[in-house]
């Protein structure tokens, strides 16, 4: 449920054309969250569904933390100057990718209602 919550924002850029339709990753993605959300609740439970949850809203923070660090730490001496601007570009935007996109309060807010005992 993790890799659901959170494998949208990571394609949240990446654009596709149907027709005249200009759609991202993330609006063809999403929907899936909420599929694999009902039938991870259904199949493990409330408690077991909100465990999930938690680990997907950390595990994305945790992962924020990471991106943050690793375009932060300075590049060795022998890695060509190209590749680290390289690699700022591509993981540079993680946490704001993050924050903005679909996780963490997308799914854990859409998740919850649908996972708390009524």
């Amino acid at each position: 449920m993790s890799c659901c919550s959170s494998s949208p924002t990571w394609w949240a850029r990446k654009l596709t054309a149907f027709g005249p339709f200009r759609v991202s990753g993330a609006q063809l993605l999403f929907p899936l969250t909420y599929i694999f959300s009902d039938i991870f609740t259904e199949v493990y439970g409330y408690a077991g569904s909100r465990r999930a949850i938690w680990i997907a809203f950390f595990a994305n923070v945790l992962m924020a933390l990471m991106g943050l660090f690793m375009v932060w730490i300075p590049a060795a001496p022998e890695w060509p100057g190209a590749h680290q601007e390289a690699f700022r570009i591509v993981f540079g935007p993680v946490p704001r990718m993050i924050s903005r996109a679909s996780s963490p309060s997308g799914p854990g807010s859409s998740s919850i209602p649908t996972s708390w005992p009524r």
